[in-house]
């Protein structure tokens, strides 16, 4: 199941901060396998993403650069594959 897209416009991120986006996706459960994947040039910063609860899932930005970034809005999209 693909997540059609959500916009987000994460905050600007210190080097070495994260921060999550929650989303709503229908029938994600735990033990899914999830992707993530963002529509913008993530200039260095690392996506995860993983079932936070039934039906919803947590997209992760990890900015491991040693310098602030900045990333403009753009959509995240999720994909669960069923175990």
């Amino acid at each position: 199941m693909l997540l059609p897209g959500t916009t987000y416009d994460p905050c600007s991120l210190a080097a070495g901060v994260g921060v999550a986006a929650v989303v709503a996706m229908p029938d994600a459960t735990f033990g899914n396998d999830m992707r993530g994947s963002v529509s913008l040039d993530l200039q260095g910063i690392e996506v995860s993403a993983c079932v936070l609860v039934a039906n919803t899932i947590s997209v992760q930005f990890q900015n491991g650069t040693a310098a602030a970034l900045d990333l403009a809005s753009g959509t995240i999209r999720g994909s669960v594959e069923k175990a």
